[in-house]
């Protein structure tokens, strides 16, 4: 005797495929969607990019196998970045991609007959300035001797000790605290510790912090110092900040125009 199906059976079970097949189909979709996208081209000086949900380690060390320069980085890089741009210059490109992070810059001499090409670049992460318990009167005092010591005497005190001070002071706040990174901002050399600097200034609140970053935005010669001053400025609502951001948008230096009018464009 053949067994009968069951014809309410039979259609639980075709539904329930058809239902397996649409989740697969939509997880397989959803999956398309978030893959991973770097692309990079590089030709006469410009670069172009598309990069979708690509870490931003992952994203430099592309465009350095691409242009041909050497990639160091340091500190936590790996939040996922969404790019698209063509025919930009290398270096107001890469200033534009790294952002609020620090980042150094080192080109072969023109005697060497790479006509000053990008050899190097260092990024370092962010430091997260500012977390933490307020520092007591001892501590703030010690990093204000640190750092004094370190303009009279860079090469006696360590990169860390410098920006383990700057993180006391930038959760410090006090007018002392201000004109202390405001100092090394006038006077540093170095990218990377100049980034730690403005970015310890820009995580003190108040209308003095605000005006100090606007002098490094009016006065400082250093073109990158005037873009992270912008960057940091760019972040507070105040009327202050944005005379200092129009002042910015009339800048000599493309990159800190840019920042300058990114910001304002987004008010």
């Amino acid at each position: 005797m053949t067994p009968q199906r069951n014809p309410i059976l039979s259609l639980v079970t075709v539904a329930l495929l058809m239902l397996a097949t649409g989740t697969l189909d939509a997880a397989e979709e959803r999956s398309k969607a978030t893959q991973t996208v770097i692309e990079v081209t590089y030709s006469n000086g410009s670069l172009s990019l598309t990069a979708r949900d690509a870490s931003l380690a992952d994203v430099l060390y592309a465009i350095g196998d691409e242009v041909g320069f050497e990639t160091r980085l340091s500190g936590d890089l790996s939040e996922p970045v969404n790019f698209s741009f063509e025919n930009t210059a290398l270096v107001p490109a890469l200033r534009w991609l790294v952002g609020q992070h620090s980042l150094k810059m080192i080109h072969y001499p023109i005697v060497a007959g790479r006509s000053g090409s990008l050899a190097e670049i260092d990024v370092m992460a962010a430091a997260g300035f500012g977390i933490g318990p307020e520092p007591t009167l001892a501590e703030i005092q010690s990093a204000l001797r640190i750092l004094s010591n370190a303009l009279e005497a860079p090469d006696q005190t360590s990169p860390a000790r410098r920006i383990a001070a700057f993180d006391k002071l930038a959760r410090s706040g006090n007018a002392e605290a201000i004109t202390m990174l405001e100092r090394f901002a006038a006077r540093e050399e170095d990218e990377i510790i100049l980034g730690h600097v403005i970015e310890a200034l820009g995580h003190i609140d108040g209308q003095a912090a605000t005006l100090s970053l606007g002098r490094i935005v009016i006065g400082n010669p250093d073109p990158e110092a005037r873009r992270l001053a912008t960057l940091a400025l760019s972040l507070r609502r105040t009327t202050a900040a944005r005379a200092f951001l129009e002042s910015a948008a009339n800048d000599e230096d493309d990159t800190v125009r840019r920042e300058a009018e990114n910001a304002l464009g987004r008010r």
